[in-house]
């Protein structure tokens, strides 16, 4: 039986900072998921996830409903959000964190060996 895993949820300071927006942007660009797909990946992971989820202070992270917090016209956002810019990076900056954090929030379930990356 493998232990409970707490998880750190990033904070919105820690997403906002370029260099950590940038690579999780790359990461989420890099995805082979379809923008409707990926709410239901991110339902699956937080629901397999057996442990606790914390935010940078150590207090219990209260998850938000998903469906709630991406309600826009079919995911639409998301294609918004990987759009990349004429420079190759990000074509706009979000401006709706409980979204880019819940996207970060996926990697760290999902796929943590790519997430370690995102705050060097």
């Amino acid at each position: 039986m493998q232990p409970r895993q707490t998880i750190v949820v990033a904070s919105i300071l820690t997403l906002r900072r370029a260099s950590y927006y940038r690579r999780l942007w790359i990461a989420a660009r890099s995805m082979n998921i379809s923008r409707r797909a990926f709410l239901d990946a991110l339902s699956i992971a937080v629901a397999r996830h057996g442990g606790s989820l914390v935010d940078d202070q150590g207090m219990v992270f209260e998850m938000p409903d998903i469906d709630l917090v991406f309600a826009d016209d079919e995911g639409r956002w998301l294609s918004y959000y990987l759009e990349a810019a004429i420079d190759g990076g990000p074509r706009r900056i979000a401006r709706r964190w409980n979204r880019v954090q819940l996207i970060d929030l996926y990697f760290r379930l999902k796929h943590p060996q790519i997430a370690k990356h995102f705050d060097r």
